[in-house]
């Protein structure tokens, strides 16, 4: 499965790609120079691949890594032993793709766009839900907006969105769960660790779990070159 972090060089799935390639056309930027600067990008975005784990408490974990593995799989199993973890296959119907994109809190003018122009925004979107994604969209420190679809919708709910005024930021494909499973406090404090070391491990662009209650692991991944 393609298309996580942050949507990379395709327009269909990087609504925020989409805005860029579409006022390039409307300031009537060549369609070969477009097409050239997307295809420069591409040798760049590495292939995304899954590594699922078994967790503490019998908890799922996917980590999303650039196919680089042999650094990965080492850091990796060193942990999972630490933990009492270890490596699974991904379960079917454990977790889902769904399309997210990341706006500023302000509109394109300037104006907060609060709780309820966001829900408008939304539904005149096609979006199908927006939350505060916990971290700043602009230089105020305020949290930007996440709109979440289907992955197919992206560029379409993207476009939609700008229609509305928002500033697109960010967007892409990530995987969410459908169950969440409840840690006990001491599974939970094993859990913690594992995830904040997974997402230091060399190559790891995002780590997924199944875990009931406040995100815990949470913190930028370090991405090993």
């Amino acid at each position: 499965m393609g298309g996580y972090g942050d949507g990379g060089p395709d327009p269909a799935v990087n609504a925020a790609l989409a805005q860029a390639v579409a006022q390039c056309r409307a300031s009537n930027v060549p369609k070969a120079s477009i097409m050239a600067a997307i295809s420069a990008a591409k040798p760049q975005c590495s292939e995304r691949r899954l590594l699922a784990v078994r967790g503490p408490g019998g908890s799922r974990i996917v980590v999303v890594y650039d196919g680089r593995e042999g650094a990965l799989l080492s850091c990796v199993k060193r942990l999972l032993h630490r933990e009492g973890a270890s490596l699974s296959e991904v379960p079917r119907g454990a977790f889902e793709e769904r399309g997210w994109i990341r706006t500023a809190p302000h509109s394109a003018a300037g104006c907060p766009i609060g709780q309820e122009g966001a829900l408008s925004a939304a539904i005149a979107a096609g979006a199908e839900d927006v939350n505060l994604d916990g971290k700043p969209g602009d230089g105020d420190g305020e949290e930007a907006l996440e709109f979440l679809c289907p992955p197919s919708e992206l560029s379409a709910v993207g476009q939609r969105l700008q229609q509305e005024g928002l500033r697109l930021l960010a967007s892409g494909v990530r995987l969410v769960p459908h169950r969440r499973v409840a840690l006990q406090a001491e599974e939970r404090r094993r859990a913690e660790r594992l995830l904040k070391e997974l997402r230091r491990c060399p190559g790891v662009s995002d780590v997924v779990h199944n875990i009931e209650g406040p995100e815990v692991g949470e913190g930028e991944p370090e991405v090993g070159g």
